[in-house]
């Protein structure tokens, strides 16, 4: 079309361009601030890097929200779609930076809460939002119209790992058992809208998102992993997806969705030529030069996370001691977009994504918290004698 490339790469790389140029712009920025390169030591440059990050993290949410304006029926619809996505994106950054929320997770509430809150309603509403967005398999691979692509999950699952770590942070304080409660009560929902077949109906994405989510409540119930415990924890993803697609397959045949339908073609013998042509586009992304590079950027991000000071980043280092389920909640990102990369015919395309959309909030995070004012002291009062 005029506005969508037929080319699902090219519009791929039209998408991910601009954001990632702002983000490796306000990165280089805040290195050279570190290393106090004499240019880059001003807390004006430092606050549009800040705000660079911002609006490169609100991307994703900005390109599913524009779908309200019905962009396509406009005479000019590629200047309202470019317009509106980049005044939503400003206003989501805009608002991230003002919240008067002090603590680490500030920017986490505002840009994964919103996202996770449009695509959740978005799901039970028989996702509106994802017919018109650029981020929606429908338009742009003219793949399924119902339900939630590849992309769609990549970006949900982020936003709910991640909200469900900054909720339960504070919870901590207020016992253990608020915590998990949180952190099971925004997976669980999570887990539902984007797997049930009138939902999200996603079958590769049920498979990936139900262990991270298990083992994020684990984490944050303070569950010591063994394991035989991690392998339980892998293996529920695939007990929750035969659970929904067996409910899904015991409906009227016209009502099922595709996950219902498969279990019909595997009990007349009739998936292979399906799983084959799965596997076909699973391999040709894991082999192909951008599938490694996503992989390769996978494998730093995950390093990163385990041993941020030993990889030169101390600023991540000082937002986990602030912040201590950060790592968890990254670490169960991880292991999602580890296991949608395996088992969704995207394959690295997830991986690739997870970094692309976790890494601008680290970046805004680290860069808030580690330059941030120092909080004035309290003077303590002092005791005058009687005259």
């Amino acid at each position: 079309s005029d506005v969508i490339p037929a080319d699902g790469p090219v519009l791929g790389a039209w998408l991910a361009t601009a954001p990632i140029l702002v983000l490796a712009s306000a990165l280089l920025v805040l290195i050279a601030r570190r290393r106090g390169h004499w240019r880059a030591d001003r807390p004006g440059l430092t606050r549009v890097a800040l705000g660079a990050a911002l609006f490169a993290a609100a991307v994703p949410t900005a390109l599913y929200l524009v779908t309200a304006v019905r962009w396509w029926e406009h005479d000019h619809p590629t200047l309202v779609l470019g317009a509106g996505t980049v005044a939503v994106a400003l206003g989501l950054a805009a608002l991230s930076a003002f919240v008067p929320i002090r603590a680490p997770w500030r920017f986490v509430v505002v840009l994964c809460g919103v996202t996770y809150a449009a695509l959740t309603v978005d799901g039970l509403i028989g996702t509106p939002l994802q017919a018109g967005s650029l981020l929606g398999a429908g338009p742009v691979y003219g793949g399924r119209f119902y339900g939630f692509g590849n992309v769609t999950f990549t970006v949900y699952a982020t936003a709910t790992l991640l909200l469900a770590a900054a909720a339960a942070q504070p919870l901590l304080r207020h016992g253990r058992r608020l915590a998990v409660a949180a952190t099971a009560g925004i997976g669980g929902l999570a887990v539902v809208v984007d797997g049930w077949p009138s939902f999200g109906a996603d079958f590769g994405g049920l498979i990936a998102l139900v262990p991270g989510v298990v083992l994020l409540t684990s984490l944050v119930a303070g569950v010591r992993l063994s394991y035989a415990r991690i392998a339980v924890v892998g293996l529920t993803g695939l007990v929750a997806v035969a659970l929904v697609a067996w409910l899904d397959y015991l409906r009227p045949a016209d009502n099922r969705s595709h996950m219902g339908r498969f279990v019909a073609r595997v009990l007349d013998g009739d998936a292979g030529d399906l799983l084959s042509n799965k596997l076909q586009a699973l391999t040709a992304s894991l082999t192909s030069p951008l599938g490694w590079a996503e992989l390769l950027g996978f494998g730093l991000m995950t390093a990163l996370v385990i041993r941020p000071r030993t990889l030169g980043v101390p600023e991540l280092d000082a937002v986990f001691a602030a912040w201590p389920l950060l790592r968890p909640g990254l670490l169960s990102l991880a292991v999602t977009c580890g296991i949608g990369s395996l088992v969704n015919d995207s394959g690295a395309l997830i991986a690739g994504l997870g970094v692309i959309t976790t890494a601008p909030l680290l970046i805004a995070t680290c860069a808030w918290w580690t330059t941030r004012p120092a909080p004035l002291p309290v003077a303590e009062p002092v005791a005058v004698a009687p005259a």
